[in-house]
């Protein structure tokens, strides 16, 4: 049976992060995933329950000189969708973008 996606190339870097990509040049879109595999809600510490999926919603909320309307703004203009979610094993930020306007000063 063949597969209907991509094939991912996993790829190690020097400093342990490890990232893979699967190109599908039909697509007019990329989706970039960043997933921190220790930053679950399972590594809560004891009396911190809830703090993985605080810092996730905070991924998304901007910085003292970019504000996170400024963020949101910025990508819808070029069509994107910034997200970013915890679960018990890891945290995940996702950027999807269409590819015309990835080569935007922003990124």
């Amino acid at each position: 049976m063949r597969s209907i996606f991509p094939r991912p190339h996993p790829k190690r870097c020097p400093t342990a992060c490890a990232f893979s990509w699967s190109p599908d040049h039909r697509e007019p879109a990329v989706a970039v995933k960043l997933l921190l595999t220790s930053a679950g809600s399972v590594n809560d510490p004891a009396g911190l329950t809830g703090l993985a999926v605080m810092t996730a919603n905070l991924l998304t909320q901007g910085t003292e000189k970019r504000p996170a309307q400024q963020i949101a703004n910025e990508i819808d203009f070029v069509g994107g969708e910034l997200s970013a979610a915890a679960d018990k094993d890891s945290t995940g930020v996702t950027l999807a973008i269409t590819k015309n306007n990835l080569q935007t000063e922003w990124i």
